[in-house]
């Protein structure tokens, strides 16, 4: 008899998946292996990351087994189905789950389906975050990024005048990743969309009609784009439609590439090459800054760094009523800055921001983008920007950690407490964002005494140490008093005295147009009334 996978379970001979270990199994994972994982989108990730892999050797075109590709893929499209629902907490406590029906069903749509190419889950591998998302316009203000010229505009004006026309309050638009900020962007239309190759590799080879398509075009929600199925049914025959019309299909773009290290010694010519390091400083204690730190691929992509860490402690997040103090946060306003990979979510700098800021909101607190006068706590995560947490220190707003801020949620310590105990210090600083070939992060332009009082090590109260200092009120001059306001006199008029005329005790007189020089006749003209002007 055949081999069990690994962790046993299921044998890839039998359709026998009973629950969710055995989905497990058959693409090569143990439900020990997602114990380091913090959320139910981490573990996704790293199943998702397993089936790739796993795929990649059993597929026909590389000489896999036809019957064990069959069950791989729809092992992975039950457990894909559970997270898209979130109809389980973890996958990980609920591996006892009974999952034999969706099996079952998700085999027999696959077995009358042409098998996609090796080459599109290959391309599918190298997106562990949906690189596009579809979506209702949430507002009527963005605008639609087509190039060259827009779908609703007209084609007998210039290309450059049919660009950032308007996406209309609910109207489906599309939007790809940017992997820096981790949020979705260059939203168009979706007549405008280009349908791009990792997603059209998937359906070239399906024959059929709608159904078929929006079957597999479902297939793929949260593993190449999402938002799919959070739209009606009418907007997901639309979207079938453009998919289904080749000529929508951008052209095929080649596979990324991994980075290569530049090498010290070698050149074309024989002789070395030197390498630039990276600039680094030191605060005004010795604390190293690394304001052009490169951002990790994990962060890039969205991986949690904590599944590769198996000692790491799991955040738990809490929950008010059930093991949080519900309320404690009401009245306070509080800002985010930094990532946080300990929760998980989303991608870029906008990694685990999501998920802090809903329990935030959920213990009554408001969340806001800047720090104002009135933000009560700053949380900080892991390299925070610098302008935040300068004007927090110096509008004396409390910096606390997520740890620290979960802990006050849970009733064990208060906020003040647990800042005087342990005051917040910080190692390095986000770069920002990358741009014409730089980062504007604006602790790469701070001075060392800053960067020490930013980080926590120096007590002194610092905002710019290169603009001289503001004077005092009490050093400041008085104001000059206003100059009365004249009371227009009845009109004048002395031709001895020029054509403008000439001011009496009270007032100025009135000017006629024909009086008036040449640009302030046009205005005259165009308002179509008189203007009184002072003479000079």
């Amino acid at each position: 008899p055949p081999e069990p996978a690994r962790g046993g379970g299921a044998l890839l001979r039998k359709r026998e998946m009973a629950t969710i270990k055995d989905c497990l199994a058959t693409i090569e994972l143990v439900p020990q292996d997602l114990a380091s994982c913090p959320t139910l989108r981490d573990e996704f990730a790293l199943i998702k990351k397993r089936f790739h892999k796993t795929i990649l050797v059993c597929h026909p075109d590389k000489g896999g087994d036809a019957v064990k590709f069959r069950q791989v893929r729809s092992a992975f499209e039950v457990l894909r189905e559970l997270f898209v629902k979130e109809t389980v907490p973890s996958f990980a406590s609920s591996a006892g789950t009974f999952t034999q029906a969706s099996f079952n069903s998700a085999s027999t749509s696959f077995s009358g389906q042409p098998t996609p190419s090796w080459e599109y889950f290959q391309a599918a591998s190298e997106e562990p975050v949906p690189g596009y998302r579809v979506e209702l316009a949430k507002s009527g203000r963005s605008k639609c990024n087509k190039k060259k010229y827009c779908h609703r505009g007209d084609r007998n004006l210039p290309d450059e005048e049919q660009t950032n026309i308007e996406i209309g309050l609910g109207e489906v638009r599309i939007g790809m990743l940017d992997e820096q900020s981790g949020n979705y962007f260059r939203w168009v239309h979706l007549e405008c969309w280009r349908v791009p190759s990792i997603i059209w590799l998937g359906l070239e080879n399906i024959q059929g009609g709608e159904a078929e398509f929006e079957a597999a075009l479902l297939a793929m929600n949260e593993v190449l784009f999402s938002g799919l199925t959070e739209l009606s049914r009418d907007n997901r025959k639309a979207i079938v439609k453009i998919t289904m019309d080749r000529a929508n299909w951008a052209k095929k773009t080649a596979p990324k590439q991994p980075k290569k290290e530049p090498k010290e010694e070698e050149a074309a010519g024989g002789g070395a090459v030197q390498v630039r390091k990276a600039k680094v400083r030191r605060g005004a204690d010795g604390m190293l800054i690394k304001p052009h730190a490169e951002i990790s691929e994990e962060a890039k992509r969205g991986q949690v760094a904590a599944s590769k860490s198996g000692g790491r402690e799991r955040f738990v997040i809490p929950v008010p009523g059930k093991d949080g103090v519900a309320g404690c946060l009401k009245g306070s306003t509080v800002v985010m800055t930094g990532i946080f990979p300990e929760v998980g979510g989303g991608a870029g700098l906008d990694l685990g921001k999501a998920k802090v800021k809903a329990m935030v909101e959920s213990f009554g607190g408001r969340v806001t983008s800047a720090v104002s006068g009135r933000t009560n706590y700053l949380i900080s995560g892991k390299d925070p920007g610098f302008s935040k947490v300068t004007k927090a220190r110096n509008s004396g707003a409390e910096l606390v950690s997520l740890q620290q801020m979960a802990s006050f949620m849970r009733g064990e310590k208060s906020l003040e407490a647990a800042v005087q105990d342990e005051p917040l210090q910080i190692q390095s600083f986000s770069q920002g964002y990358s741009r014409f070939g730089g980062y504007n992060g604006l602790a790469q332009y701070a001075s060392p005494a800053q960067l020490a009082y930013a980080a926590g090590t120096a007590p002194r109260h610092i905002t710019d140490s290169s603009a001289p200092p503001k004077p005092s009120k009490k050093a400041r001059k008085p104001a000059a008093p206003k100059a009365p306001k004249l009371v227009t006199a009845p009109p004048v008029h002395a031709p001895d005295q020029g054509s403008f005329g000439t001011y009496d005790d009270v007032g100025m007189p009135e000017v006629k147009p024909e009086d008036l020089p040449p640009t302030a006749k046009k205005a005259a003209k165009r308002t179509g009334t008189k203007r009184k002007f002072q003479a000079s």
